[in-house]
Order: structure tokens, then C-alpha cells, then sequence
């Protein structure tokens, strides 16, 4: 038994924009803009290098194995079956934490006694949401998508009249400890859209469509913060900003209007709860994926016949989460995720590089731009900006609240 192939293109992007865009831009942003002030611009500029390092990495792969679990693949061709093991599970702990932390925005947004018991209820709903199948769960993520774009789009453009222009042409303090973390911690806005390639094979035609997916997603969510990050730095009141639960909220009040400024919240806590349902989706079909390969359990690669949907992968995601959420905070999950990422980012390309020599003979419907010699030059650059950005992340642990 399969899954069902009901993905587009389109999908695959929003899908890919869901994820990214709600890990932490309406709750992390604060502590990023309390450290970078307005210098934000350049903090999610400089974050956004790598990860569209990574994307390319991941969108070369994907149009070569085009399955759910094609990261285990490459790196196995490339590195060897144990080295390709020990990675998978460094990716999987990076997908786990980038969901809890998710869960644990939510919570923190809410901010009430039971928050924690309404926390696993929603994990709950999400879960049995999960279980219903794609074709519900597409039509979710597409709609909330449209919304979360147009709100962050039409927060920049109304400030636009706003914008200090000044502010980005100031570079900055490259040296400085607070904003190269701020720099760091911005990694985490950009996590997500290997969400995307775990809807392999739920998507029509794999061959193209995730690698543009990935692509496309990750340029559009760059393109969105600069814009807020823009806006930010021109705000005139920026402790209250990031004193604030949801700097989002602060921009709208400043900018545009304070008298409807509860609403953004209100499509933030939304927006979250979308991200957090893409997150869970991501990850279920990815440990189904991972039981097949034989690196998980086998009861965990079982289909359920009506919905074609991995249910015991969906529960096991579900306690998974519960447990994570009564123990860690949001912006220790958000630092663990980021140094795992990092990690398994280092690995993936270095795998493209190998592939690239020793298997030139593999098909490729997409390659990553500007070689010498058949090896991509923006993956070296890619794997120099993981190792700087993994010592950075370890040296201001102690940082995360």
C-alpha cells in the first residue's frame, strides 16, 4: 500500500511556506530584535545564506531519489550506510525539537494555568486531522498559507512610507557577540521547508516539483523578512517592540493601525497552529519513511487502509511532542534545533559534492548553479557558514532562556 499522490507545485510551496513561516516570527522574533536592534535586517539576511545554501542542497537531492527520506539516500551513496545513519537520526532529532519548539510558541503565546493540558488537546486535534488524510490536510495548510502571507506583505507595504532606508545601508557589527547570536537564533525563522521533501511521494510529479518547491518557498520567506526586518529597524519604539509577546502585533500597532492590532494576534496564534500541523505531518511521514528503510521500528511504516495515512508514525509523533512540551522552554528547543540543523547540514553537503565526483553518471533534472570542475561552489561556501554558525550557536548556549 502507497500514499496518495494529490500534491502540486503550488502545494508543495505553501506547504513549504507554512512551515517556515510560523517557526517563531510572531514569538522568537522578539529575542532576536532584542539583540540585534536595528541591525535586524542584517540578522535575517545573513541567516537566510545558509538556508538557501541548504535548500539547493536539498532540491539537487530531491530531484535525484525523489522519495520521502531521499537525505538518507544521498548520504548513504555518498558517506557509507553508517555514517548515512548516524545523520538521519541527527535530521530527526532536528525535526522533532523544530515542532516542539513550535508547540511551545503556542504555549507561550497563550500564556494561561492550563495551557500545557490545552497544548496536548491540540495535539491531539492535529493529530486526528493527520490521520484523515492529504487531501484535508492540503486544503488547511493552502488557506491559512494565503492568510499568513498577505498579513506579514501588507504589514511591510503600509509601513513602507515608514522605512528608514539608512538603516540597512549601515553595515553591521560583525563582532559583536549579541548580534552575531541574534544572527544565529534567526537560523530558526528559516527552519521548515524540509517539509517539503517528505511530501515526495504524495506529490504528483517529484521529479521537478519539490526542488522548485524548495526553492521557491525559501526565496519568498526571505524576501517577506527582509521586509519586516526593514520595517522593524524603522521603528521609532523598539524596546516595546521586543518587550512584547508578539513583535508582529507591536509593528502593526506602530504602523498601521493600534486599535486593530489584537487581531494580528489573534491570526498569529493561527498561523502557529498551521506551522505546527505542517510540522507534525512533515514528521510523521518522515519516521514512516525511516521504518521502511529499516531504521525505525517496522509497526511504524503501517498504512491505514481507508486513508492511506501512517498511523501509528502519527501517534508516535503525538507522544513524542507531549513529553517534549513538559520539559523544555521554546527558546532552548529553538537552539537545539538550530545546532542540529547545522549538523546534519554540514553532512547533506558534503554528500551533494561526493555525489557530484564519483556519481556524475546520476540523473539530475536539477543542479545546483556555479561549479569548477563539477563541484558547486555555493556548497563549500554552504558547509564554511554551518561550521561558523555551529560555533557561535555552542559558544552563547548559556544564552538561551
Amino acid at each position: 500500500m502507497e500514499l496518495q499522490r494529490k500534491l502540486t507545485l503550488i502545494d508543495l510551496v505553501m506547504v513549504g511556506i507554512g512551515s517556515i513561516i510560523g517557526s517563531g516570527i510572531f514569538i522568537l522574533f522578539a529575542s532576536i530584535l532584542s539583540r540585534s536592534k536595528q541591525f535586524i535586517f542584517w540578522a535575517f539576511l545573513l541567516a537566510a545564506i545558509p538556508n538557501i545554501l541548504c535548500a539547493l542542497a536539498y532540491a539537487e537531492i530531491a530531484s535525484m531519489f525523489q522519495q520521502n527520506d531521499a537525505e538518507y539516500d544521498s548520504i548513504r551513496e555518498a558517506l557509507g550506510e553508517p555514517t548515512a545513519k548516524a545523520t538521519i537520526y541527527v535530521l530527526l532529532c532536528f525535526i522533532i525539537f523544530n515542532t516542539a519548539t513550535i508547540l511551545l510558541f503556542i504555549g507561550h503565546l497563550l500564556d494561561f494555568q492550563y495551557v500545557k493540558l490545552f497544548l496536548c488537546g491540540l495535539l491531539l486535534i492535529l493529530s486526528i486531522i493527520n490521520y484523515y488524510g492529504i487531501t484535508v490536510s492540503k486544503g488547511i495548510i493552502n488557506t491559512v498559507g494565503v492568510i499568513e502571507i498577505s498579513i506579514l506583505i501588507l504589514i511591510a507595504l503600509l509601513s513602507s512610507p515608514n522605512w528608514k532606508i539608512k538603516n540597512i545601508t549601515t553595515l553591521p557589527p560583525i563582532t559583536n557577540n549579541s548580534f552575531l547570536f541574534a544572527s544565529f537564533m534567526s537560523l530558526f525563522l528559516y527552519s521548515g521547508y524540509d517539509a517539503i521533501i517528505k511530501m515526495s511521494e504524495e506529490t504528483i510529479f517529484p521529479k521537478y516539483d519539490v526542488s522548485y518547491g524548495l526553492i521557491g518557498s525559501v526565496v519568498t520567506v526571505t524576501i517577506i523578512y527582509l521586509l519586516l526586518g526593514l520595517t522593524a529597524s524603522s521603528s521609532n519604539n523598539l524596546p516595546s517592540i521586543y518587550n512584547s509577546k508578539t513583535p508582529i502585533t507591536g509593528l502593526f500597532s506602530e504602523f498601521i493601525n493600534k486599535d486593530s492590532a489584537f487581531m494580528i494576534t489573534a491570526l498569529g496564534l493561527i498561523i502557529l497552529m498551521n506551522t505546527l500541523f505542517i510540522s507534525m505531518l512533515s514528521l510523521s511521514r518522515f519516521i514512516y519513511s525511516l521504518s521502511k528503510e529499516h531504521l525505525l521500528p517496522s509497526y511504524l511504516n503501517k498504512l491505514d487502509e481507508t486513508h492511506k495515512t501512517p498511523y501509528n508514525a502519527i501517534i508516535t509523533v503525538f507522544i513524542i511532542l507531549t513529553v517534549i512540551a513538559l520539559i523544555f522552554t521554546g527558546e532552548k528547543c529553538a537552539m537545539f534545533t538550530n545546532l542540529f540543523f547545522l549538523t546534519f547540514t554540514i553532512f547533506l553537503m558534503i554528500s551533494v559534492i561526493i555525489l557530484r565526483i564519483y556519481r556524475p553518471d546520476m540523473e539530475r533534472p536539477f543542479m545546483i548553479p556555479l561549479s569548477i570542475e563539477n563541484i558547486p561552489i555555493p556548497m563549500i561556501v554552504g558547509i564554511l557558514l554551518s561550521i561558523f554558525y555551529l560555533f557561535i550557536g555552542i559558544c552563547n548556549y548559556h544564552e538561551a532562556q
